[in-house]
């Protein structure tokens, strides 16, 4: 009895989870429009474009967008290409050295080129930055002073020294061990202090590889890579690892790309409701509606109307209708179609 019970209030919580959002099915209600790209203009003109609207950059006067060309071998191609206010109309490119990893707020790109002959391989690339207006290059040299290896190595030397005491008790040969690798920490902070941390001013973690903590550093008047700054636990304040310094410094400011407007000019007058269906989501009991929305579109004193399907029926973003920094080319762009448009 019990049994039977829990089934019928399984199947009536069901029944009302299902309900719960769901709409009445709807005939198209503008039967006369066309299906987009298809639209009732007659003087607006709908020219096919391929266009993505995010990754640009402006310096000066110039628009600009990284672009990788090429990925052969696992060694990446990168470009500049240029464009007019329009960002449309390409209008010139330059080729980056290889590995394409940032672009600072002066303009600057920043890339690591890797030696591909393998009997001159080198682990550590060399790291270079072109400002992307000027074409000015420069290699960026490393740090002369390897505190990772100095850090590393007193552990093989501890071990090697160790050998020496097998006559003492764990306790003390442990004491000694730690001592030593204390007094190795202070020398490196004492020596990174002075020869790194002095007039430094702003700092960027970068991965030569995967395992490194390399870092940017940048001074008044030059510029450098440390090669993997040093890295241990500590709770005291005073004998933090050259890792922990670093990062309470500035850090390098990306140039942030320009957002393309959007505009006002495309409204959705109307729906149909064609289907219910479950939310998007692993766990999602609510009904959405999927459909045909209608739209009006509003360009130069001139109007046109289209229709499209949507899954997510009132979702208003499927189509924006975009004005580029000319502030005269209009573009329609949804995520697999865009159109330039004109009179």
């Amino acid at each position: 009895m019990h049994l039977y019970f829990r089934l019928i209030v399984l199947i009536g919580l069901i029944v009302t989870i299902n309900s719960c959002g769901r709409k009445a099915i709807e005939e198209d209600k503008h039967p006369d429009l066309p299906y987009f790209p298809e639209t009732t203009a007659t003087k607006i003109k709908f020219e096919t474009i391929n266009f993505n609207p995010h990754g640009f950059y402006k310096i000066e006067d110039a628009f600009f967008r990284i672009t990788e060309v090429s990925d052969i071998h696992y060694l990446q191609k990168f470009s500049v290409f240029y464009y007019k206010d329009d960002l449309t109309t390409q209008i010139g490119t330059m080729p980056l050295v290889d590995d394409y990893r940032f672009i600072d707020e002066n303009g600057f790109s920043y890339c690591y080129h890797f030696e591909t002959d393998i009997s001159k391989y080198d682990v550590s690339p060399a790291v270079t930055k072109t400002h992307v207006i000027t074409g000015e290059k420069k290699n960026i040299d490393y740090v002369k002073a390897d505190y990772g290896s100095v850090y590393e190595n007193i552990f093989k030397a501890n071990e090697d020294y160790e050998k020496q005491l097998t006559h003492l008790a764990d306790s003390v040969i442990r004491e000694i061990r730690f001592k030593r690798i204390d007094s190795v920490k202070k020398e490196i902070n004492t020596k990174f202090t002075h020869s790194v941390l002095k007039g430094l001013q702003k700092v960027r973690k970068i991965n030569l590889n995967s395992r490194d903590n390399s870092f940017l550093l940048q001074y008044k008047n030059k510029e450098v890579v440390l090669k993997n700054a040093p890295f241990w636990h500590s709770d005291d304040a005073a004998s933090k690892c050259p890792l922990d310094l670093l990062e309470t410094y500035a850090k390098y400011n990306d140039l942030e790309p320009i957002v393309v407007e959007r505009i006002a000019g495309l409204d959705v007058f109307d729906h149909a409701v064609r289907g219910n269906h479950l939310g998007p989501g692993k766990i999602n009991f609510f009904l959405q509606q999927s459909g045909i929305q209608y739209y009006e579109l509003n360009y130069k004193n001139e109007k046109t109307f289209f229709k499209l399907n949507s899954k997510s029926l009132y979702n208003h973003n499927l189509i924006q209708l975009l004005l580029m920094p000319d502030n005269k080319t209009m573009l329609l762009y949804s995520d697999d179609r865009q159109f330039k448009l004109a009179l």
